[in-house]
């Protein structure tokens, strides 16, 4: 049975309940493999107390069944008397009202909720030196379990399972040369350390560890770096004086220490502490010698914008002595390049002043979230930045045995793989065969990229490419195939449209499974309009292919500011907080309706996250064009998440620059939409978990409170011990169909599925 994802027609009364009616017995009742009704005997009424005279003198079994959106299995289970005269043939009745409930044998259905959330997902990938052996983490959902499942599974290069790790193992690294690898077991606070084969033997090197950071190998595979965090006192007084901002962070106060572990002794090996003191330090890479260590020490101070920066060091470490190399803001990571005559940094724009930056762009901050590749000499300390003209955004790279380097990069709203051929200094682009590159692992060796990714209309899958320009990528395997063999996805396409402000914002629509241009379709309007675009993966935490399988078209836009197109267009973020943004979304979807004539321009709804959840709020005091929306921790006062969100201030120092409540007020009050709460007329669903501490939970009081006060339509939900992401599987369905129902409620006349959750005034749930 499938309700009907189909625009809805005109208010009707509510209906009446279904029910199913047979007239024989026994006779048994399935819901999606769950049992609703039974009887057991044939006459003298049915096991649910409920009983009719039929004509023919059988008492009917009736069940009321409450459908969500979607399809559903309805499985009759009856008992047949061969030569029994009385035995007589099945009868059904579905009674429901007219075009809400459809019913079908076909086994082809729309994407469900379940397709996103109960599949198992790849949480890792490592890629043995010579490209011969993947290690891949899979992660399987429990449910109706709120556990889950990881395991580790090592495939050879056609794909095929030759090992599999089920006790706990994690963190597998493989070794530099050969099939030896470590992997990590953890037992709360505590970790124990292993070095194993393929086809070999396996032995721990390292019991019982507190506080384990992880581990690298040494080069020659003889050893070990690994690093362990210092515990710190903790006070008896049950107070806590703050030791600046990022005292808030759990960890801060502890200490990292770095360790040599030398393997070369049958036993446990020998242990070697190489650094100590009141300084915390962390490994970046160790020199292709073995001789000399890369660590960074961070350096916070609140009184200097931008309040962070790392100082990175070459250790020797024969005597320990440390040689700074450099003072980096922005700091992401870095490499040895395989000579080790170079270090691969990645940092922000202006990680080294102005080298990173774009040499069109005038004066003042730019969006440091938009990552940059550096070579810096490690004799002469000068840096050069080599993707300062490379419009995509990094995201991480790797090193190749032949001195290229493999980055993984924001491109618009997809993430592809490139290869910097340092001989040509030049980007070259790797076919994927996806949209969306999820996280990828090289073989050092042979320059072999194995990587995982999906596509709109592609669910994640895992492939390995020969990290040549004109090689093909091979399909190793799929992730849960079974499960999407019957789903029917509806098309993507892009959209685009021209601003005479911003130029080009690139867009994207998603249709219903079974579209009809000649029918008039609810809107709905997804965006995040932060430092990032909203990338093409498929399904995700908010699953365009969910929405648009429910009865919707949904149209996804990038405005100004996001990463991976070019530094111009991600500076637009800085000090903005959504007064360009806001008014990119309202002419994108203004225009969206005018070149689309089968969205009904009267039900259009939006949502976001995040920031994505401010510019939901933002939005509904600048216009009325939206008839429902949805803000997920969305943040309505600039200044209460600036110093209260755990992150706030470090965010802000790219997004506001050098503004603070005290010096830009037009930002922190003017932009913030608690402080126009009288403007918003949208019906408003917030949601926001209780124990958020990216965006604190009073983001969203704050914004309820006042629409309350003035009679504004709006709700707020909360869901227990949750943090800035919904996780528990159970919540995170109920926070997925709440946004489903909330929209259905208002922009398709239809508040059963939404009364079906959270009950009614009189009835309320929760």
């Amino acid at each position: 049975a499938t309700t009907s994802p189909e625009p809805p027609q005109p208010r009707r009364e509510p209906p009446t309940p279904t029910r199913t009616t047979w007239h024989l017995a026994p006779v048994r009742l399935f819901l999606d493999g769950e049992q609703v009704a039974q009887r057991s005997r044939s006459t003298g009424g049915d096991d649910n107390g409920e009983a009719e005279d039929e004509q023919d003198g059988m008492e009917p079994l009736k069940a009321k069944l409450s459908l969500t959106p979607g399809k559903h299995l309805l499985l009759v289970m009856a008992v047949l008397e061969p030569g029994n005269q009385d035995s007589q043939p099945l009868k059904t009745t579905l009674s429901a009202p007219e075009g809400v409930v459809t019913t079908s044998l076909e086994a082809q259905r729309s994407l469900a909720l379940e397709d996103v959330l109960d599949v198992t997902t790849v949480e890792n990938l490592a890629l043995s030196a010579d490209g011969s052996h993947l290690a891949v983490t899979l992660t399987r959902p429990a449910a109706p379990s709120p556990d889950s499942e990881t395991w580790v599974e090592i495939r050879d290069a056609e794909g095929r399972v030759v090992s599999t790790l089920r006790g706990g193992e994690g963190s597998l690294v493989w070794a530099p040369e050969g099939l030896r690898y470590g992997y990590v077991v953890r037992d709360e606070e505590e970790a124990d350390l292993w070095i194993a084969e393929v086809g070999g033997e396996t032995r721990r090197v390292l019991e019982d560890v507190e506080r384990f950071t992880g581990y690298v190998w040494m080069p020659d595979g003889s050893g070990l770096i690994y690093g362990q965090s210092d515990e710190q006192e903790e006070d008896e007084r049950s107070f806590k004086r703050y030791r600046g901002p990022n005292d808030r962070w759990p960890g801060w106060r502890e200490l990292g220490a770095l360790y040599h572990l030398s393997l070369e002794d049958p036993g446990n090996g020998v242990r070697r502490r190489l650094t100590a003191g009141g300084e915390s330090v962390s490994l970046e890479d160790v020199a292709p010698s073995g001789e000399h260590l890369l660590v960074r020490k961070d350096i916070y101070d609140a009184t200097s914008w931008p309040f962070t920066r790392a100082d990175l060091y070459e250790m020797d470490l024969a005597t320990l002595e440390p040689r700074k190399l450099q003072r980096v803001t922005w700091f992401g990571s870095a490499r040895y390049s395989p000579d080790g005559d170079q270090i691969l940094i990645d940092a922000g724009p202006s990680g080294f002043g102005e080298d990173g930056r774009d040499t069109t762009l005038g004066e003042g901050p730019v969006n440091e979230y938009d990552s940059q590749l550096y070579l810096l000499d490690r004799g002469t300390l000068a840096v050069d930045p080599i993707s300062r003209d490379f419009d995509p955004s990094v995201l991480t790279s790797a090193w190749t045995a032949a001195g290229d380097v493999v980055v993984h990069a924001q491109d618009q709203d997809r993430a592809q793989l490139f290869v910097y051929r340092s001989a040509e200094r030049r980007f070259d682009a790797l076919e994927t065969g996806v949209d969306v590159v999820q996280g990828f692992a090289v073989a050092r060796q042979s320059g072999a990229v194995a990587y995982r990714g999906s596509s709109p209309q592609k669910p994640e899958r895992v492939l390995l490419h020969p990290g040549t320009t004109d090689g093909e990528a091979q399909l190793l395997f799929r992730l849960s195939p079974e499960r999407y063999e019957d789903v029917k996805l509806g098309r993507v396409e892009d959209w685009d449209f021209d601003s005479e402000e911003a130029g080009t914002i690139v867009g994207r629509v998603y249709y219903p499974p079974d579209f009809d241009p000649q029918k008039r379709y609810p809107l709905l309007v997804y965006y995040y309009g932060g430092a990032l675009p909203t990338d093409r993966t498929f399904g995700g935490r908010y699953p365009k292919e969910v929405w648009a399988a429910n009865g919707y078209v949904v149209y996804v836009l990038q405005p100004s500011g996001a990463t991976g197109f070019g530094q111009d267009f991600s500076t637009r973020h800085v000090n903005d907080w959504g007064i360009t943004v806001a008014d990119e979304i309202i002419e994108g979807t203004r225009r969206f309706l005018d070149a689309h004539e089968f969205v009904d321009p009267e039900r259009v709804g939006c949502l976001g996250a995040s920031y994505g959840g401010f510019m939901t709020m933002l939005l509904q005091t600048r216009t009325d064009l939206f008839s429902a929306a949805v803000a997920h921790a969305g943040i309505s006062s600039i200044a209460g998440y600036w110093g209260q969100g755990w992150w706030g201030y470090l965010y802000s120092a790219v997004a506001a620059a050098e503004s603070y409540p005290w010096n830009n007020p037009e930002l922190f009050v003017g932009q913030s939409p608690l402080f126009a709460a009288d403007k918003i007329n949208t019906p408003l669903l917030l949601l926001h978990g209780d124990a958020d501490t990216n965006v604190p939970p009073g983001q969203s009081h704050q914004l309820y409170t006042a629409l309350k006060i003035l009679g504004k339509e709006v709700e707020l939900l909360t869901f227990d011990g949750e943090n800035h992401r919904i996780m528990d599987r159970d919540r995170r369905e109920l926070w997925s169909r709440a946004i489903i129902a909330w929209f259905d409620r208002y922009l398709k006349d239809q508040p059963e599925y939404w009364e079906h959750l959270m009950g009614t005034e009189e009835e309320p749930k929760g």
